[in-house]
């Protein structure tokens, strides 16, 4: 089974329903779990290492990493995904960036859903 690690320092309230709706757009049996170690003030998706306890019924982890940057709205601009599995190592990992904050490109402003679909959906094959 795949775990999602809930992580609550991501702002954007969409990319976690953006990844449950890849997980079942794929066929992925999948659970959520929440965890109080979550990154502080990272730049990346967490890297889980063996001293942390490997949850229960998972054979596999996503973690998740997002920001957002303000251009007239708020707009997702930066997401990564990682997979590790049980021994810790890392089995998959996806990005999405917007060079330049979007510049003059109104595609800036589409969804979050929308943004990283195509990476989660190559990630997850």
């Amino acid at each position: 089974m795949l775990c999602l690690k809930e992580n609550t320092a991501v702002v954007d309230q969409d990319v976690r329903p953006a990844i449950e709706e890849a997980f079942v757009r794929n066929g992925i049996n999948y659970k959520v779990i929440s965890e109080t170690k979550l990154l502080d003030s990272a730049s990346q998706a967490e890297v889980l290492v063996p001293s942390q306890s490997w949850p229960e019924g998972c054979d596999y982890i996503m973690t998740y990493y997002a920001t957002t940057y303000w251009d007239m709205t708020t707009f997702l601009n930066h997401a990564e995904f990682r997979i590790q599995d049980s021994n810790y190592k890392e089995t998959g990992f996806g990005e999405y960036h917007m060079a330049l904050h979007g510049g003059f490109d109104f595609s800036k402003y589409s969804s979050t859903r929308t943004k990283v679909a195509p990476v989660l959906d190559d990630l997850l094959k």
